[in-house]
């Protein structure tokens, strides 16, 4: 902990550029927090914002292995903001999957912070590098750089791969969902970036734990 809480996705029905499907592409990074709700980013659950995913499948504490310990997804909240328009600010989706995940794993807190500017904080998430024969769990630090509207930026290092990751601090507490590598827009440079936790999202993560709680028997 907090690794544990950090999932690997699979993507069982990619199509690749030859029209086959590829049974081996990993594709994105996702947090639990709470016994059967994961965060992730919205183009991690649309195909970069171009179809539905049709099976997604989340390994938590990913070893290598596809067989044993993947949990299926049920359920997808992600808003028609980011599925009609892909508006960055609300790259975001929340899963329900078909298991008591958090019990193996832990989970994450989350909070909404105003004050976030010059933040220690650290980005985690999977990815297969050249090397690697499986996917594996990456992580950097360092510290909050801009805050504009519903996104956050870093300067934390992060690789394709990694969109979905949770952008947590030092108390283990997510303040964020990383979506981007670094870019320029409107002229100006930015770091690699995340949307923030905001009312919205806030409630419902609250409300999809407390729902899982039940359903799970917590105290």
């Amino acid at each position: 902990f907090p690794y544990s809480t950090i999932v690997h996705f699979r993507w069982e029905n990619d199509i690749n550029n030859d029209g086959i499907v590829d049974q081996n592409i990993e594709w994105g990074s996702g947090y639990i927090v709470g016994p059967n709700t994961v965060v992730t980013a919205g183009h991690c659950v649309t195909n970069g914002g171009e179809k539905w995913i049709e099976k997604l499948t989340v390994f938590p504490q990913f070893n290598g292995s596809y067989s044993t310990g993947g949990y299926n997804v049920k359920k997808v909240i992600c808003p028609i903001q980011y599925v009609d328009n892909k508006t960055p600010d609300y790259d975001w989706a929340i899963l329900t999957i078909d298991g008591n995940i958090g019990e193996q794993t832990g989970w994450l807190g989350f909070r909404i912070t105003d004050n976030l500017l010059e933040k220690n904080i650290t980005v985690s998430g999977y990815k297969k590098l050249d090397g690697d024969l499986y996917p594996v769990l990456y992580k950097h630090s360092g510290k909050i750089t801009d805050v504009i509207d519903g996104k956050i930026f870093y300067n934390a290092s992060t690789i394709s791969g990694q969109s979905g990751s949770p952008v947590f601090d030092e108390n283990n507490i997510a303040l964020g969902i990383h979506t981007t590598s670094y870019g320029t827009a409107n002229g100006k440079h930015y770091d690699n970036g995340g949307v923030r936790i905001n009312p919205c999202i806030y409630s419902l993560l609250k409300e999809k734990r407390e729902l899982g709680k039940t359903e799970y028997n917590y105290k």
